[in-house]
Order: C-alpha cells, then structure tokens, then sequence
C-alpha cells in the first residue's frame, strides 16, 4: 500500500473472476460484469461515525474502486461501542484516516480519498463527480447541502439516519434510508429537514456563540443514543440500495425505507414533491452545476491585527 497525496491505494489490482477472487461468491449474483461496474464506481460516504463507518466497510468488501470518506472528527473513546473499523490504539486519529486503512486492508486495490473536513466547508468539485453520495450525518445543514448539491449536479443521493428513544424501561428505535435521484421528490419534499437548524448549523463558531448565550438555538448539544446493531440495519439497507442504484439488481426501489426495531419490520414509501419546491420543482436548481453556487458555512470574522 502507498499514501499518494491525499488517496491510499495499493499496487495489486486483481481482476473479477479470478480463482483468487475475494468476490468469488458475490460474483455469482452479478457476473464479472457487475464486479467491474462495482470496481469503476466512485462513491462518496459522507460522516464516518456510526453508520457511515459500517456503510464504508461494506463497500470496501463489495469492492467500490473509488470511495471518498468526508468527516471532521477524530475518535474518541466514546466512539469505540460503534465505530466499525476503530480499535482503541486508533483514538485521536481522524475517523477518516483510520477508515481508510481498514478499508484498504480489506480491498489493496481500492483508491480511498480520506477528507478531514466538515461538508459545510467543502468545495462542490469534491463531490460532484461521484456516482453516488451516501449522506451519513445526523447534522441538518450537511443534508440541506448534499440535497442541493445532488439536485445540481445530477448526483444519487442516499440519506439513511438512525433514532433511539429509551424512557422508563421503554425503548423504541429504528430508522429511516431516503433515496432522492435527481429531479425526484428531495429531502425538502420529505420532510426530513428543519429550517432552523439549517441555518443554526451554516453559523460560524462565533455567531453560533452569540446565539446560544441569547437563547436562540434551538440544536441540541447532548449526545444522541446510538446501538451498533441498529446502525448495522441502516446501514445494510443503504448499502443494498447503493447496490440497486449501480447494478439495477431490483425493480426502481422506493423513495423511502422505515425500520421499526421493536415491530421487528421494514416498510416502504414512496414521496410526493411538494409544489413550488426551489429544488426539485420544475425550473428549480436540478441541472444547474456551477451556474449555481453552493452555501457555505459561515468564515469566521477576521480579527484585527491591533
């Protein structure tokens, strides 16, 4: 294996169909042919936490070509009941590195592209290119982002999320994946964003400062539960999903798929456009690349040299 740049990728690429082929038993559902799609996809998971880590293992195995890991954080000790791919020697090290490894171990031949950034700050070539973006964050503002930025550049989008409520000996979890293909009903449509924790999340540090000592935040700080079997299922759905979109396994799948844990079932829907919409409406911005630019989180203001 070698660090190229900013990609980890190795010297060895073994072709489908080989005796030696660690797909042998997948490639007995899609063919060589499927393997090589599977091999030339260039897929971005953005946040690496608990269910971005299991969805960018799975497609390690799978055998993704391409796979650009987008987060920000480093792990904690916390995050090891959780993180797929992280062992204790790993806390301090960015998620994405420490990933991209595991990711690498598991296919040689695998380009991976670690990005220690938040989404909010990156720029729109980052992830434009990709055939598909799998939105793995529990943050408002990324999905709104990755919502507009799928929507203008024509760009898959797969949003999975996980929920878990526990009080007085009750416990009811599960969790949602929403698939939005350009011009489809978006994350707006279904319901999925709230406004203002969009805009609380596009703050920069210092106004997000100022607003929370006046009260005005509505985001929570707190630490959400989180189960690494229940991040598994999501996961694993989304990941059949990113399957379905590259290879066309199944008949079109829905707009939308509901895991409830303690119903022990998995439901499906599908989404209506809500009319006027500024991003999947006809007219809206669906199509418009860089004639369009992208928000950007807040910078921070410049502090005077005196």
């Amino acid at each position: 294996m070698r660090v190229a740049g900013r990609l980890i990728e190795s010297g060895r690429n073994t072709e489908p169909g080989s005796g030696d082929e660690p797909s042998a038993r997948q490639l007995l559902v899609w063919g060589t042919a499927g393997q090589r799609r599977l091999r030339d996809a260039s897929v971005a998971v953005v946040g690496v936490g608990g269910t971005g880590s299991h969805v960018a293992i799975q497609l390690a195995h799978l055998g993704i070509g391409r796979l650009a890991l987008v987060d920000p954080d480093v792990v904690e000790a916390s995050n090891l009941g959780r993180l797929v791919g992280a062992t204790a020697n790993d806390v301090g090290r960015p998620k994405v590195e420490v990933l991209a490894l595991a990711a690498a171990g598991i296919r040689p031949e695998i380009v991976v592209e670690p990005i220690v950034h938040s989404v909010l700050d990156l720029d729109a070539d980052v992830l434009a290119s990709k055939d598909l973006i799998v939105c793995c964050t529990d943050g408002h503002g990324s999905r709104a982002l990755l919502t507009e930025l799928a929507a203008q550049y024509l760009v898959t989008l797969i949003d999975l999320g996980v929920e878990v409520q526990s009080s007085q000996g009750s416990t009811r979890a599960g969790g949602g994946v929403r698939i939005v293909r350009p011009g489809a009903p978006c994350l707006h449509c279904m319901n999925v964003l709230d406004s203002a924790l969009v805009r609380e999340e596009f703050l920069s540090d210092a106004q997000r400062d100022e607003e929370e000592k006046r009260g005005y935040l509505r985001g929570s700080s707190e630490p959400a539960p989180s189960v690494i079997a229940l991040n598994g299922v999501i996961a694993s759905l989304a990941v059949v999903e990113v399957l379905n979109e590259l290879l066309g396994l199944f008949a079109e799948s829905p707009r939308r798929l509901l895991y409830r844990a303690e119903a022990r079932s998995v439901t499906t829907a599908d989404a209506t456009g809500q009319h006027g919409c500024y991003v999947c409406r006809p007219g809206g911005i669906t199509g418009l690349g860089d004639a369009r630019r992208l928000p950007r989180r807040q910078a921070e203001p410049r502090r005077g040299s005196g």
